[in-house]
């Protein structure tokens, strides 16, 4: 996750001052290393739980934040003016972080847009209307089908340099978009993941598009298709085996629903004998939840549960397009159960 509530992310507060507003209704992060190198980085999130009160936050611990504000760069990020499902309106509320951050600190030289998932396709959008405003983008595992009543078509004519980045088993979109850009005078690039889910990027990864795209602005050139998968670090198990089944804590409450990431990791699947695609159970606070463990939380129909190795080594229990922690209510550190049905 890049943005969200992380209890990291105040780690670096005193080499990183975290600045914090508000803009028409829409919270503001803004990270400003001081000796800035004028560049800057804005991140779209994606989609949230709508009943979840605004919030944004940038882990200044985790990549590409970490290595970037080192190098001189600002980072910043706007909660949009309300949770859930926005495109046009969040549309604005980026243009008026990006005018503020001008008016504050003066113009950058250089300012990149980054959007995940519904963060995507309002970072796409922001491309094709103000090409003259911004100098490139990355565009993650995008959601282009995110679409609004009285909202224009794409046009697929971004004038600066753009980066599909998606994971291998959701190409078609991203593909369908640089296909269309193929005779423009810059095409997008496309850069393929090989590891199935949505934007399941590591750290690695995702200061590597950052930094090609910032190099193919600067009239360098990149793979315009590219292939590639960081390794993922394999985590030892510290679960507890008992009752035919094993014991674990939750590591962290977060994300747009969320989500529980739990200590679990891929060899304590192996020893229950739950494999991909399989449905388990997990336990926590006398109730029983069933669950199927899969790639991604889109894997299941919409409100069930699903389990999912997440690149950092551990697993992330979730409710497609639900809040996990709030329906089972569930809080970091709590011990929950699994057992293969």
């Amino acid at each position: 996750m890049l943005a969200g509530n992380l209890s990291n992310a105040a780690t670096n507060a005193d080499k990183y001052p975290v600045i914090r507003g508000q803009l028409d209704g829409a919270l503001y992060v803004i990270v400003k290393p001081t000796d800035w190198n004028g560049r800057l980085l804005l991140y779209q999130h994606g989609l949230g739980d709508d009943s979840l009160p605004l919030a944004v936050d940038i882990n200044v611990e985790a990549e590409p934040y970490k290595s970037l504000l080192a190098e001189g760069w600002m980072v910043a990020a706007s909660s949009y003016r309300r949770s859930g499902f926005i495109v046009r309106d969040a549309i604005d509320d980026v243009r008026q972080l990006n005018k503020y951050i001008v008016a504050t600190y003066g113009k950058p030289k250089r300012t990149l847009l980054m959007g995940a998932s519904m963060g995507g396709a309002i970072t796409i959008r922001l491309v094709e209307a103000d090409s003259a405003v911004f100098d490139g983008a990355i565009v993650l595992g995008t959601a282009l089908q995110a679409h609004e009543k009285d909202l224009a078509d794409l046009t697929y004519d971004a004038k600066i340099p753009v980066i599909f980045m998606t994971n291998q088993s959701e190409i078609k979109e991203s593909a369908g978009y640089v296909k269309k850009t193929e005779t423009n005078a810059i095409p997008s690039a496309l850069w393929i993941v090989e590891r199935n889910g949505h934007i399941k990027f590591t750290e690695g990864e995702y200061l590597a598009v950052v930094h090609a795209l910032d190099h193919w602005v600067d009239g360098g050139k990149i793979e315009m298709e590219r292939k590639f998968a960081l390794n993922v670090k394999e985590r030892p198990s510290i679960a507890r085996f008992a009752d035919g089944g094993a014991y674990g804590t939750v590591r962290d409450v977060g994300g747009g629903f969320e989500n529980l990431t739990v200590c679990f990791v891929e060899a304590d699947f192996k020893r229950l004998g739950i494999s991909l695609g399989a449905g388990f159970q997990f336990k926590s606070s006398g109730q029983t939840y069933a669950i199927t463990y899969a790639n991604t939380f889109t894997d299941v129909p919409s409100g069930q549960w699903v389990c999912f190795k997440d690149v950092d080594g551990y697993h992330v229990i979730s409710i497609c397009f639900g809040n996990a922690a709030k329906t089972a209510g569930i809080k970091q550190g709590d011990e929950i159960f699994i057992r293969k049905n």
